[in-house]
């Protein structure tokens, strides 16, 4: 009932399409993730440009996509959720404290591409963007502990596309990361809790 100007619509599409994908993670139903992916691109298309929330709201929908992605292994979807993830990245800087988890996000669908198109550059990019997450100087500390654990795993599944040199640096952020998880700051529990989820 909304009329595109109006300056609660934005808020109500977005919220709206989480709403439908979370359905549709619960039950599975794909005109679910189809009515999420025309309200979050209704969404990103209204919103005005160097808006602070195009990321956020560009992040969202690349999730949709890959989300329908794993449902009907559309390649379609995969490119587009690619699109969206690029963009959204493009537009957080270095520093910001979501950066990381974009670009987590950013590899898992490279990862993806990567299964079924193996080729260096397909592997190099994942490399690059898992890399680039644990790198970066703010954000979430499990968004970088996965980049470097992802990073380490695709370094060992698929020996013949790295180097010993980038197996050892993915391993080496883990061990630098380290010191943040079972900081000392922290009860003992939380360290051994902490510890105990890492692989």
């Amino acid at each position: 009932l909304m009329p595109n100007d109006h300056p609660s619509l934005l808020t109500i599409l977005n919220g709206l399409g989480l709403a439908l994908q979370a359905r549709f993670e619960h039950f599975h139903e794909l005109g679910d993730i189809d009515a999420a992916i025309t309200a979050l691109k209704r969404a990103t298309k209204l919103q005005p440009s160097g808006h602070p929330d195009n990321a956020s709201r560009l992040g969202n929908l690349a999730n949709s996509f890959s989300a329908r992605f794993w449902k009907t292994k559309d390649s379609e979807d995969l490119d587009d959720a690619l699109r969206a993830i690029e963009s959204a990245n493009a537009l957080t800087p270095v520093g910001h404290p979501d950066k990381p988890a974009r670009l987590v996000n950013y590899g898992q669908m490279l990862a993806e591409r990567f299964e079924s198109s193996q080729t260096q550059a397909n592997f190099d990019s994942v490399i690059s963007s898992f890399m680039a997450a644990t790198a970066q100087p703010l954000g979430g500390l499990a968004a970088r502990f996965l980049a470097a654990e992802r990073c380490v795993s695709v370094l060992s599944t698929y020996p013949k596309f790295g180097t010993t040199e980038e197996l050892l640096s993915a391993h080496g952020r883990l061990l630098e990361l380290l010191p943040e998880v079972v900081w000392l700051g922290h009860s003992v529990n939380r360290r051994y809790d902490e510890s105990s989820r890492m692989k």
